[in-house]
């Protein structure tokens, strides 16, 4: 198989306005600048914001972006971004798909190791994302008892055909703002029965949180998206059989072959250490999803 792919990978920004959230964004810019493995594209999904094509263009790296002016009322959408890999996968069907935040920041090696471990209908992750609380954390490069092991995925690469064969189901169930979209990619992958790995022991993404203090993105916003969102995920679910326990990080996690030291991984980062973080939430839902309609920590 050919091992030297291009690699395309969606995301969206925030404006570039000199806040911590633009300094985060610079890092994930230049840690994709840093790659040892040069063979990929970023494809940007642009919502409104005014100045992320002319920041973006200052940097070293192919890009592709794709205006989305359309005057629904959510601020972006996971889908949108989807539907625009997908027209770029088009052009370029023999290559790796990836979705990500652009709050995270990659070793130099990521792409390198995705390369190297792809193969047909693949679908992987790096996982847990070390997270950092806030950017003066990350710089001060705190202890990893006062950091976190994340219990979200920020960040999926995959065979690119599995979204081709996918797409009417991608456009079946919606999502719209924030939430859930991580769910839905790994249902994706299980109801495809894609060869799931995680390269955490290979190659490591760190995470600093971009969500402190965001203005009008409050935890009301936060939570009005993911109802907003389940409806579809619910359906999604039901219509495929799947696990209810797919609401959940460690559920997820768990449907990843770990690449490397299985034995080192999963003593330090996998189950144990969302069981020691959330003992109570964790153990309940091992057993049944909570009947409340309280989004999964």
């Amino acid at each position: 198989m050919n091992k030297n792919k291009k690699i395309l990978i969606a995301t969206t920004f925030r404006n570039f306005n000199g806040s911590e959230n633009d300094k985060i964004q610079r890092m994930f810019l230049n840690s994709l600048v840093n790659q040892s493995y040069k063979n990929f594209k970023l494809i940007i999904t642009v919502f409104k914001e005014k100045n992320v094509q002319t920041e973006i263009s200052k940097y070293p790296i192919d890009a592709v972006f794709y205006k989305h002016n359309t005057p629904e009322e959510y601020k972006f959408s996971m889908s949108v971004l989807t539907e625009n890999l997908i027209k770029e996968i088009n052009l370029c069907i023999n290559s790796i798909g990836m979705w990500t935040t652009c709050d995270v920041i990659f070793d130099s090696n990521f792409f390198s190791e995705i390369s190297k471990n792809s193969s047909d209908n693949f679908f992987g992750t790096s996982h847990p994302h070390i997270t950092y609380k806030n950017l003066n954390d990350f710089n001060e490069k705190i202890s990893i008892k006062n950091r976190i092991e994340s219990g979200g995925m920020d960040c999926f690469f995959f065979d690119s055909k599995i979204l081709l064969k996918n797409e009417k189901i991608l456009k079946k169930y919606p999502n719209k703002d924030w939430g859930l979209y991580e769910n839905f990619l790994t249902g994706i992958a299980i109801i495809n029965k894609c060869k799931m790995i995680n390269i955490f022991n290979l190659s490591k993404i760190l995470k600093i949180d971009n969500d402190r203090k965001p203005g009008k993105e409050t935890i009301k916003w936060l939570r009005n998206s993911y109802y907003k969102n389940n409806i579809y995920f619910e359906q999604f679910v039901s219509d495929y059989n799947l696990n209810t326990k797919i609401y959940y990080g460690w559920y997820m996690n768990l449907k990843f072959k770990v690449l490397g030291n299985k034995i080192k991984y999963f003593l330090k980062y996998s189950w144990y250490s969302y069981i020691r973080r959330y003992p109570k939430s964790y153990i309940k839902n091992l057993f049944f999803r909570s009947k409340d309609k309280n989004p999964p920590s």
